[in-house]
């Protein structure tokens, strides 16, 4: 019961904190006014602002959804996005990979293929992105042992 709340609790900070990284997008971009009327909070899935109503708030509605075939498990987690490439990747606790989506289409994003993290030890807890590398926080096999940090290229190819 306690695991199943603490996975809620994290989803929905997780919504919020998207939500509110949107917004700070939004305002940075003129589309919205910084410290305006609070936005609705909406479903999880891609977004995109249509209008802004006389109210203040911004309407969104999805653009596309990616779906791994996993129900509530940790299938797709943290997500990070490689503008030069188009593609996000996403931690799949599951299959203890990365997922790497191709979204060029942002209507119909598409699994590309999935980087195995096992030989580096048990699964990804965070990955991000910059300028060409893809980092992978990776959790060692035992989990009071420290775990490290896996670098990969865009194509899910190995560095260091």
């Amino acid at each position: 019961m306690r695991t199943t709340f603490i996975n809620w609790a994290k989803r929905m900070l997780l919504h919020v904190l998207v939500y509110a990284l949107a917004f700070e997008l939004l305002a940075s971009l003129g589309a919205v006014q910084a410290n305006s009327a609070p936005m609705d909070i909406l479903p999880a899935g891609a977004m995109k602002p249509t209008q802004q109503g006389t109210d203040g708030h911004i309407t969104l509605t999805p653009l596309g959804t990616y779906a791994t075939g996993v129900f509530d498990g940790g299938a797709s987690e943290i997500v990070a996005y490689d503008a030069a490439t188009q593609r996000a990747f996403s931690v799949n606790a599951t299959d203890a990979t990365i997922d790497m989506i191709d979204i060029s289409d942002p209507t119909a994003p598409t699994l590309i293929s999935q980087i195995d993290v096992t030989p580096y030890g048990a699964i990804a807890n965070s990955v991000d992105v910059y300028d060409g590398v893809l980092v992978a926080a990776i959790e060692n096999e035992d989990k009071q042992a420290n775990g490290s940090a896996v670098f990969f290229n865009t194509e899910g190819e190995f560095i260091a």
